[in-house]
This record gives structure tokens, C-alpha cells and sequence, in this order.
């Protein structure tokens, strides 16, 4: 399954466009996403494999949404989604952590799950590249 999410994702030629509106500035470049990455996003944010305090993790997307309709998603959000500033995260091997949102009314959710998907990204300055760390509804609390 991760390799199939892998496969439409890079098919679709994702670029993290930049920003430089944060106190760290950071270049457009291209996004992956490995098989790990994928697999914990299925797992987690698709199936909703774990439970919160004994209930279904509210980060999971609709039921009704097909895998390729959460790949476009995913996509949108870092293509046109607002970076989030104070998420931005120098890790200690150099690499640079940032959140982008992106709000999507259309969506059908629980009054847990609000319409607003989360994409985390870890920018590599060596390599040049992005990769997703994880993408997932945001939860409104309980």
C-alpha cells in the first residue's frame, strides 16, 4: 500500500514553493515521500489503527475520501497552504521541520475532526529536498 500512495504522490510532482516570511528562510524545492512515511500515514491517518484514550484517533480522514482524493489533498496543502511560522524547527542534524495548513470546507467531518489538513515537512539543506513526515486533519479537542 505505501508504495502505491508513494507512486501517485510522485506522479503528481509535488514542490514546496518556499517562504521567506519566517524568521528562517526556505527554498522551493521538491517533496518525496518514502515508504515509512507513507506507511505511517495510511496506518495512522487513513485506517485509524490507534485510539485516543479508548476512542478512534480523531485525525483520520473521512471514510469517504479515496486514496488518490487524500494524495491531491496532501498536495494542495503544500502547494497553497499557509506555512505556519512558529512550527518552524532547526533539528540538531541540520535539517529544518515546518508545518503547512490548509483549510478545506468541503470536507464532511466529525465535531472532533475539523476540515483543516496538516502536512509536516523536513527540509534536508544537502540534499535539497523536502519530505513528508506526516499529514492529518487537525483535532478540535474533546
Amino acid at each position: 500500500m505505501g508504495t502505491r500512495v508513494k507512486d501517485v504522490f510522485v506522479k503528481n510532482g509535488v514542490t514546496f514553493r518556499g517562504t521567506d516570511t519566517c524568521k528562517i528562510k526556505l527554498p522551493s524545492g521538491e517533496v518525496i515521500l518514502d515508504n515509512d512515511r507513507a506507511s505511517h500515514i495510511v496506518g495512522r491517518h487513513v485506517f485509524g489503527i490507534y485510539e485516543y484514550d479508548g476512542q478512534a484517533d480523531p485525525t483520520v480522514f473521512p471514510k469517504y475520501l479515496t486514496m488518490r482524493e487524500i494524495v491531491i489533498l496532501i498536495k494542495k496543502t503544500i502547494e497553497e497552504g499557509e506555512v505556519q511560522c512558529g512550527s518552524i524547527k532547526p533539528l540538531g542534524d541540520g535539517t529544518i521541520r515546518v508545518s503547512m495548513e490548509k483549510t478545506f470546507p468541503e470536507l464532511r467531518t466529525d465535531r472532533y475532526t475539523s476540515k483543516t489538513l496538516r502536512v509536516v515537512l523536513e527540509y534536508n539543506p544537502k540534499k535539497g529536498l523536502y519530505r513528508i513526515i506526516t499529514a492529518y486533519l487537525k483535532w478540535l479537542g474533546r
